[in-house]
């Protein structure tokens, strides 16, 4: 049973909208924590590489029902407040 409502995307007016992807493998979250304190940078690149990976699947889902699919995204990683000064890389 579901612990909350939750909608994996919206899609209204041909704009897909795609929320709180986290990066999950076999429906398990992976690299769980702050950069770089729990999670190093090569891990960070790879856990943002996991998300756009399984926000395209859901791109590739939509485009299969229309082709008349548009989207943007962005990205958030969550940094350690012990280093505020450390910069993360290019994903």
């Amino acid at each position: 049973m579901p612990k909350a409502l939750y909608v994996p995307y919206t899609l209204h007016h041909g704009l897909l909208t795609v929320s709180g992807q986290l990066p999950l493998r076999n429906g398990k979250p992976v690299f769980v924590g702050t950069v770089p304190d729990a999670v190093a940078v090569d891990a960070a690149q790879e856990a943002a590489r996991l998300c756009l990976a399984n926000l395209l699947g859901w791109v590739a889902r939509l485009w299969r029902a229309t082709s008349n699919v548009s989207a943007a995204w962005s990205g958030w990683v969550a940094m350690s407040r012990q280093n505020p000064g450390s910069m993360m890389p290019p994903l």
